[in-house]
């Protein structure tokens, strides 16, 4: 059996989590509403987004917010 296009499915599946993730960073999500929108269950969603991306769920969006801030911050005057 070919693996390959499992894999580009659960790729899929974890860009559409980045994707929404980016759009809403600004709000509350827990790993259950995210894994929700994977498909997966909670456990295989952390562990799977962890691989991908190389950073935890609650990581990849606590940076998001900061590089946020950053960009505020830089963009408002002196």
């Amino acid at each position: 059996m070919d693996s390959e296009p499992k894999v580009n499915r659960y790729e899929q599946r974890l860009n559409h989590v980045l994707d929404y993730i980016e759009a809403n960073f600004d709000r509350g999500r827990s790993l259950e509403h995210l894994a929700d929108i994977s498909e997966f269950s909670p456990f295989h969603f952390h562990r799977l987004f962890k691989a991908y991306t190389g950073e935890p769920p609650h990581t990849f969006v606590w940076r998001l917010r900061l590089q946020q801030a950053v960009q505020m911050l830089e963009r408002r005057p002196k």
